[in-house]
């Protein structure tokens, strides 16, 4: 029983390899005109809604309420 689970496991490893190998190939001939999405979709949203740029407070930054 446990050869059945070895050989298995290794044909599913021989396949996942070979249609991750497909995939990066038939990624690799897409068109550049397609914009790549970014990695951290929170970035994403703020630099789409808000902007790159972001004010600092000036109350809360780098101070203390307490400290003058």
């Amino acid at each position: 029983m446990t050869e059945i689970f070895i050989v298995l496991g290794l044909f599913v490893a021989c396949a996942w390899a070979i249609v991750r190998a497909v995939l990066m190939l038939a990624r690799a001939d897409a068109p550049a005109d397609i914009p790549t999405a970014h990695a951290d979709p929170i970035s994403t949203y703020v630099e789409e809604n808000y902007g790159s740029h972001f004010v600092d407070d000036p109350f809360s930054v780098n101070h203390h309420p307490r400290r003058r």
